[in-house]
């Protein structure tokens, strides 16, 4: 059914969940936003990014690895805003860009399992948003010092897996926290719900105040976290059903078009076999989650979450999780 935008509403008995869940939605000071309060901003330009900007001889930029006897350093992800395991490799959203490392996940001292560092990717950028769609990468947030792009950044487009972006729309006026992709449309959260088919043109559609978004590319469902529950669209994010009752989510991922992951906000797993009607507890992955990944590999489902500093990895379907 159609509903109309619902105000954010406390639960007495999930009142501690709510707090973490609201302490996750406040990101850190970013020098780069220039946002006054009322949350406008004055566009800087716009052009491609591409790489990263030069720093001064012998200093290395927020996020690069430093090489050491042929071993990478922990790499400096500052907060994790977003994850997608491709092919081999899991890319990681964060506050200083984009990062590319191991499967396994990251331990809280910045390094892979066996030592190495994530490789940064890309343009400096904070990347409150990001999605996956069909061989295409979608983002949102803020261009870091010297990266050519409006403030806030809009709707970013990649195509090499974020080695460069492309701004499609929205450039100095949306910054999307919540961001998602369905087959045939972007949906996403600025403090309005809107969505878009062609990149371009978007239209506020009535529905919940979404702390995250999920979808899939293969699929029409898409999820909504709030702090009443998990809200559902059958149709690509056009028109929205509440919560009939489940758990509280933080947030939401797509592993395939019918089987979604969700996480609590105090690490507590719980698994949909049909697209967000029906949850069951799985696992613990340990602390407040940052971000969230879900992928079915070769028969198993695989699930990656952002817990403290760490990137946790479960492969048994998020009953258990290693770092």
């Amino acid at each position: 059914m159609k509903t109309s935008p619902t105000p954010a509403r406390a639960l007495a008995p999930t009142a501690a969940l709510i707090a973490l869940l609201l302490t996750a939605c406040t990101p850190a000071a970013d020098p780069a936003d220039t946002r006054d309060p009322a949350g406008t901003t004055a566009p800087a330009g716009s052009a491609a990014a591409s790489a990263r900007p030069e720093e001064a001889p012998g200093q290395a930029g927020p996020g690069d690895p430093q090489s050491e006897g042929g071993q990478h350093g922990a790499a400096d992800l500052g907060h994790i805003h977003g994850l997608h395991p491709d092919g081999e490799d899991l890319l990681t959203a964060s506050h200083h860009g984009l990062f590319v490392g191991g499967l396994d996940g990251v331990g809280a001292d910045g390094l892979m399992p066996d030592g190495s560092g994530p490789e940064p990717r890309g343009p400096l950028i904070d990347l409150m948003g990001f999605t996956a769609g069909a061989d295409v990468l979608y983002a949102s947030g803020h261009p870091g010092a010297g990266t050519a792009l409006p403030n806030p950044v809009g709707l970013l487009r990649s195509d090499d897996g974020g080695a460069t972006w492309e701004p499609l729309s929205r450039t100095g006026q949306s910054d999307f926290h919540a961001l998602t992709a369905a087959s045939g449309a972007v949906i996403g959260f600025d403090g309005s719900l809107v969505r878009t088919e062609d990149g371009q043109s978007w239209t506020e559609v009535e529905g919940p105040d979404a702390f995250a978004l999920a979808g899939h590319p293969g699929g029409p469902a898409v999820l909504a976290t709030t702090q009443t529950g998990v809200w559902r669209s059958d149709d690509a994010g056009l028109t929205w059903s509440e919560p009939a009752g489940g758990p509280v989510l933080q947030y939401v991922a797509f592993a395939a078009p019918d089987t979604a992951v969700g996480i609590a906000p105090d690490g507590v797993v719980h698994v949909s076999r049909d697209a967000g009607r029906t949850w069951e507890k799985a696992g613990d992955a340990g602390e407040q989650p940052g971000a969230l990944a879900a992928e079915v590999r070769d028969g198993e489902l695989h699930v990656w979450a952002a817990v403290g500093n760490a990137v946790v990895h479960s492969d048994d379907g998020g009953a258990t999780f290693t770092s």
